[in-house]
């Protein structure tokens, strides 16, 4: 890699344009934070927070099928404790004077998954059909991606107008739905259009425009697009193979959580680490062999287990990858923190 790929970013900081979490701080977070205990650690606030959301998404997944309201008014109830405490945990810190590197770490961290949480708890409650429950739970840690890869190349981490409190104030009015609904609720259709493949089709169009718009603006600001590719080549190679039968949902599913996962914590390390985005080939071979797939499934015969190729080719390895940076960025903030104290 060139020099440039060490560059240091521009000086970090947050631009959050939401409209729901002023509100949603001022009435739900900061009448609570008094009653805190004074030596509660933040981290573990926001380690509370994860196992509430990954919680929530197993609970819609058992829930799947059930005709009883209560599953889904629980997974609710738990996916906005999860909301509560991602908000509290850096108010906490602020108040405490316990602000950290590893705290700024760990949150934007399970940011990435809770973010593939709640959109797999929208499809399972929806019961979208495969391509959307694939495009979304894709699309949507891809964009939470590249706000870290925007944040490694510019230094500034944009949050757009629907975010976090927004979509679990969506999610909570899609479960509560169907709870009162039941099963009927995946049935409601608008014209010849399903109710459950708009709502997760806006999902989807909104993640990609925050994708465009992170693009945009690392251009306006003289950063690097030729990192952005590996990426989106490998969405577009997963919906397509998708939307045309080559690959199965759970292979796409378990695909493109797994890259996706993979590209964000490599990007939020890069950026604790002050390095610039790099060109990940490994994401780039991803794609070539997934349309390959799809372009043999297609030109000459189905490709015997292409979905057991894909899913376990991505999960691994990915997988692996991710758990080794995710280590790497734990190590460097814990630098970070040990020169702030020295």
């Amino acid at each position: 890699m060139s020099g440039g790929d060490r560059a240091k970013p521009a000086p970090y900081r947050v631009e959050d344009r939401s409209i729901l979490l002023p509100h949603y701080k001022r009435l739900f977070v900061e009448p609570v934070l008094p009653h805190l205990p004074v030596g509660l650690d933040p981290n573990h606030i926001t380690h509370a927070g994860h196992l509430l959301a990954l919680t929530a998404l197993l609970g819609a997944v058992a829930a799947q099928g059930s005709t009883s309201k209560w599953p889904f008014l629980v997974v609710a109830l738990l996916v906005n404790l999860y909301n509560w405490c991602d908000n509290a945990d850096g108010s906490h810190a602020r108040r405490v004077g316990r602000c950290s590197a590893l705290g700024e770490y760990l949150d934007h961290g399970y940011d990435l998954l809770s973010a593939t949480y709640v959109v797999a708890i929208v499809a399972l409650a929806l019961g979208t059909p495969p391509f959307w429950t694939v495009a979304a739970v894709a699309v949507v840690p891809m964009a939470a991606a590249f706000t870290y890869w925007e944040q490694a190349e510019t230094g500034v981490m944009q949050l757009g107008l629907l975010n976090q409190v927004e979509s679990v104030a969506s999610l909570t009015l899609i479960l509560m739905l169907r709870a009162a609904l039941g099963p009927a609720f995946g049935e409601i259709a608008i014209g010849p259009i399903p109710l459950a493949v708009l709502l997760l089709g806006a999902v989807v169009a909104t993640a990609a425009v925050a994708i465009l718009r992170a693009l945009v603006r690392v251009r306006a600001r003289g950063g690097r697009l030729l990192t952005s590719v590996p990426p989106l080549a490998f969405i577009g190679a997963l919906l397509v193979a998708v939307g045309t039968g080559a690959l199965g949902e759970l292979a796409g599913v378990v695909a493109g959580t797994s890259v996706m996962g993979f590209h964000g914590i490599r990007q939020l390390g890069l950026r604790v680490e002050g390095r610039r985005s790099r060109f990940e080939t490994g994401v780039l071979v991803a794609a070539f062999v997934v349309a390959g797939i799809t372009c043999f499934h297609h030109a000459v015969a189905p490709v015997a287990g292409a979905d057991f190729i894909v899913a376990v080719g991505a999960a691994i390895p990915f997988g692996l990858l991710a758990l080794v940076k995710a280590v790497e960025g734990r190590r460097a903030v814990g630098r970070t923190d040990r020169g702030r104290l020295g």
